[in-house]
């Protein structure tokens, strides 16, 4: 007979390391979850940019996050799961700065996120899917993996929401930001940077995954094959990216 659901609660719950876990990960969604609907939109209303080329941005970056994923695998390998989390968490915060240079006639910094993004997000990816798997109980893992998707993809909707929100009452701008004039997108970007920075100081308090080499071949694997399941799919659409 399986145990009460609020003796497994309170089992996930009993390290203090899992709700570091919890705390970095729902905040960090929200850090991110501030700029979601704004990239796709800016590139095509502001930018200018036709659809082919949005399309293009997306796909290169899955092209190079496949080839990518080995490198990173062995490279958590060597060093760990943590450090290598950190280093990517770190410069995924710099990115949305990045498209504080853009303007309709200065398009190039959208074609250093696509190398940039693929690089550091096929990382982090990897290292975040970790952390909560090797952290998960022997009994009650099922709760914990369950309530950290709940939680986190909760944090990453309400983010957005709220942006959305933020956005509409700013209007379209140009504002006028630190001596930047920024169209509302870039706001948006510029906030989602510094929630990232904030963020960051509470990655520095999660455990250090122990995964065994085989766990992240089969994580490289799964990755490089969704990757390449998605491609036909993007060509089409152009999904947004994480950025």
């Amino acid at each position: 007979m399986p145990p009460p659901l609020r003796a497994l609660w309170r089992e996930v719950f009993a390290k203090p390391e899992h709700r570091r876990i919890f705390v970095f990960f729902a905040v960090w969604n929200l850090a991110l979850g501030v700029s979601v609907p704004f990239w796709n939109d800016y590139m095509r209303t502001v930018l200018g940019m036709p659809a082919w080329q949005i399309g293009l941005q997306n796909n290169v970056g899955a092209v190079l996050g496949v080839a990518l994923s080995p490198v990173w695998g062995r490279l958590i390998d060597r060093v760990g799961a943590r450090t290598v989390l950190l280093f990517n968490a770190a410069a995924i915060a710099g990115i949305p700065f990045l498209w504080l240079l853009c303007a309709p006639d200065r398009i190039w910094p959208v074609w250093i996120d696509t190398v940039v993004t693929s690089i550091f997000w096929t990382g982090f990816n990897l290292t975040a899917l970790n952390v909560p798997l090797s952290a998960a109980p022997a009994r009650g893992g099922a709760v914990f993996l369950g309530a950290f998707a709940a939680v986190t993809g909760l944090g990453m909707g309400l983010a957005s929401l709220a942006g959305g929100a933020a956005a509409k009452l700013l209007g379209p701008g140009p504002h006028d930001v630190l001596g930047l004039s920024l169209a509302v997108h870039q706001v948006m970007f510029l906030a989602s940077g510094v929630l990232r920075f904030a963020a960051f100081p509470l990655a520095l308090r999660l455990p250090n995954a122990t995964g065994k080499r085989m766990i992240f071949l089969f994580q490289v694997m799964g990755y490089a094959v969704r990757q390449r399941l998605n491609l036909s799919r993007q060509m089409l659409t152009a999904p947004w990216r994480r950025r």
